[in-house]
């Protein structure tokens, strides 16, 4: 990277940083923007399917859930394609947690109505709890598969938390980007110009597209739909479109080169 820039410059530079970064990652991300972009549909139709059930409390507090999943789906999409990596993955976190709450409440009035009585308004559940619950409703049953299922998705949470909480390995992968030589890098915000992290990237917009759908699901089937209503297939087309572009990218998406890990590592 050009280190030629003087400190005084380094903010007034960053926009144009920012825009080559985004040209550059066109080409890779241009598949992914139209499965981002059919995701976001899919949950801004959900709430527009037209049901039995409309206005009772689970779909009232679900749906700000739901619309705060889909604004941080927003944000990282634009986190992502400004080069944006570990930051995005923060967002992703919140993006996850938000989601399994639409998931559970959605469907289930006692709980919403158990959130609507706690003092401050803070989740009585934690994250665990949360994925378990979101498991079980999902396949309705507590087998073995259940237990499997649950810890699967809840690794998917603690590899976005590798990266949001402040860990050596995720410090180390992020100083790469203002790289001077092997032994110096600049104390500075710069997009990930010089890092190879496309399995990352891949990784994080993987774990929040298939939540928002999930979650996007869950909203529009507890309101007791209509399947034979054009509401409903407007939502099934943008949602089904999704779920298939996210399956391609699932297969073609190489793990190898993700260079956060959640054991052996060493700097």
């Amino acid at each position: 990277m050009k280190t030629n820039i003087p400190l005084e410059k380094w903010w007034e530079a960053l926009p144009h940083i920012e825009k080559l970064t985004s040209e550059q990652l066109s080409d890779k991300l241009t598949s992914w923007e139209q499965t981002v972009q059919k995701t976001v549909e899919a949950g801004m139709k959900s709430p527009l399917v037209v049901g039995e059930r409309k206005g009772e409390i689970d779909l009232q507090i679900s749906s700000l859930f739901l619309k705060k999943t889909i604004m941080d789906l927003r944000c990282v999409w634009l986190l992502i394609s400004q080069g944006y990596t570990s930051q995005a993955a923060a967002i992703a976190a919140s993006l996850y947690e938000n989601a399994l709450v639409v998931i559970c409440l959605a469907g289930s009035p006692e709980r919403a109505k158990e959130l609507q009585n706690t003092k401050y308004g803070d989740l009585p559940w934690s994250v665990t709890q949360l994925a378990k619950m979101a498991t079980k409703k999902d396949l309705k049953n507590t087998s073995k598969q259940d237990e499997k299922a649950w810890k699967l998705s809840y690794h998917n949470y603690k590899f976005l938390c590798k990266i949001k909480h402040p860990t050596l390995q995720q410090a180390h992968t992020e100083a790469k980007a203002t790289k001077v030589n092997e032994n110096k890098f600049l104390v500075a915000p710069l997009p990930d110009m010089d890092i190879e992290d496309d399995g990352m990237r891949d990784m994080i917009l993987i774990i929040s597209v298939s939540k928002l759908l999930a979650a996007a699901k869950q909203f529009t089937f507890s309101q007791e739909i209509d399947e034979n209503h054009k509401s409903f297939q407007d939502f099934a087309k943008s949602y089904t479109e999704a779920y298939t572009e996210l399956k391609h990218h699932i297969e073609l998406m190489n793990c190898e080169n993700i260079p956060i890990r959640d054991y052996d590592f060493k700097i």
